[in-house]
């Protein structure tokens, strides 16, 4: 497999340590990698975060054997509330899980090749009061290496 796809299967499962048991603000009941729409959003148990991998790396060095990447991907959020002021309040602690997850989380602790995580913008992606359910984007770059031929 390659180093991206195990940095991917790295970071999904590390993203399961989103509870409250550990010290964030709520607990994450589903990973996915999959898009789904609004209404598709009922098949998923919520807090729910869906990695999206939007777009290829960019390459920041490379020394003709060892390559340094940056990778900008989007950890979408959503939760649910009976109002408003519930949606409100269960996104926010989403966000605030989310940030102090890459702020805590050691970057070889999702794999060895991975040597950075930032955050880099939240915003707050939706707010449906019909269907009970919010969302948000948190943007993040994963810093990392690959040796050799191993992509």
């Amino acid at each position: 497999m390659s180093t991206r796809h195990n940095i991917k299967a790295g970071l999904m499962t590390s993203l399961a340590s989103i509870t409250t048991g550990n010290g964030y603000d709520i607990t994450v009941k589903e990973i996915t990698d999959k898009s789904e729409s609004l209404t598709d959003l009922k098949h998923y148990s919520t807090p729910l975060i869906t990695v999206l991998f939007l777009g290829d790396e960019t390459q920041l060095v490379n020394d003709g054997n060892n390559y340094l990447y940056s990778w900008d991907i989007t950890l979408a959020g959503v939760v649910n509330g009976r109002n408003e002021s519930d949606l409100h309040e269960n996104i926010s602690k989403l966000i605030s899980s989310l940030k102090k997850y890459i702020h805590d989380t050691t970057p070889t602790g999702v794999h060895t090749n991975l040597t950075g995580i930032q955050f880099l913008t939240s915003r707050l992606s939706f707010l449906n009061t019909t269907n009970q359910v919010a969302g948000s984007d948190v943007d993040v770059r994963l810093i990392y290496y690959v040796s050799g031929g191993d992509f």
